[in-house]
């Protein structure tokens, strides 16, 4: 295994305590046609058709939350959400936002790196709780830009279950595997550009769940599995993108149904459920035409455990010292249907 592969697996465990220091308390992408309906919906029409601009969205009978980063005051954002990394690392950014939005500001995560540059963890992050769960089948999507002069270690939303939920942070999960009634959660964020500036990277998961799979390296040490490994999956980091991540729940508990989906500008670029085909190298799956059949997801044994919070995140630790590097968030949809870019 490669040093920088070594450093971002080590520094990952320091994820679980970040959370608990901070407390709670461009050009434009080319966006295709609408896209084809998704697994697990009969609606033929992604929701955006009807909320021009994200308008009404929130009042949907399918739409569970949505934050459009207009807020006129921290304040105001802090109180829409259960948890925060606080004002040192939280703004709202007047005057950015994504073509076609209507709105005319965005959330602003953004970290500073510590006098002892590279290996210095910094984290920024929002995190919204839903106690009554979030059913068995959930799609966030969300607007970023990133940048071009930081390293992203671990930068984009997390679906997620606790169980129990905590009301602050999520619960500290790095390293560690699911059993099954504990936690499990579905991410979506750069896989490149984690040690250093770039102006295009990959996108990929990074899941946990209780058959994840580990390393040679670190056995007895679980990180999150990536599921896409495709080079043709990226995106520019100076512009705003569109991404949208599908979670849909095993039933029974006891079965290998669950299963993930990811689009990228309106162009869907990954679904794996059970028979999906691929190879597995350490802890990353590579779909294929010809490799044997995915098991399927089986992200809780226990009907207790269940999706129940959102996290945005924003995690560096290669950066040189005193460098300000900011991701920004807009339009995030959580509902039980495709959402789908701006219309």
């Amino acid at each position: 295994m490669s040093e920088s592969r070594v450093r971002h697996r080590w520094h990952a465990i320091l994820l679980a305590t970040v959370w608990l220091m901070v407390g709670c308390g461009s050009s434009t992408p080319t966006t295709p046609a609408p896209p084809p309906p998704p697994p697990g919906t009969t609606d033929p029409q992604p929701l955006g058709v009807k909320h021009p601009g994200d308008a009404a969205m929130g009042q949907d009978a399918d739409v569970f939350f949505v934050e459009d980063g207009e807020s006129t005051t921290l304040t105001a954002l802090f109180g829409r959400w259960n948890g925060n990394s606080t004002a040192n690392s939280v703004a709202l950014d007047p005057g950015t936002s994504p073509p076609g939005s209507p709105g005319h500001q965005s959330i602003r995560l953004f970290t500073t790196a510590g006098p002892l540059g590279p290996g210095t963890v910094r984290s920024a992050g929002l995190y919204r709780t839903f106690p009554n769960g979030l059913g068995d089948t959930v799609y966030v999507r969300w607007y970023v830009k990133y940048n071009t002069i930081g390293s992203f270690h671990h930068s984009g939303p997390r679906l997620g279950g606790n169980n129990p939920l905590n009301a602050s942070n999520p619960l500290p999960s790095a390293g560690l595997k699911p059993t099954g009634s504990d936690f499990f959660y579905e991410a979506v964020e750069l896989s490149g550009a984690k040690t250093g500036a770039s102006t295009r990277s990959t996108v990929d998961f990074y899941n946990y769940w209780m058959h994840q799979r580990g390393t040679s390296f670190f056995p007895g040490v679980y990180y999150g599995n990536s599921f896409v490994n495709d080079a043709a999956v990226a995106i520019d980091l100076a512009s705003w993108n569109c991404l949208e991540m599908m979670y849909i729940a095993n039933n029974p508990v006891s079965g290998f149904g669950g299963e993930i989906g990811l689009w990228v500008n309106g162009v869907k670029v990954a679904h794996v459920k059970q028979g999906t085909l691929g190879t597995w190298d350490e802890d990353n799956f590579h779909p294929s035409a010809s490799g044997a059949a995915f098991e399927g997801f089986q992200w809780r044994a226990t009907a207790a455990l269940r999706a129940n919070y959102l996290e945005l995140l924003h995690f560096v630790d290669n950066d040189p010292d005193g460098l300000v590097n900011s991701v920004n968030y807009d339009h995030v949809v959580v509902a039980r249907r495709y959402v789908g870019p701006l219309m």
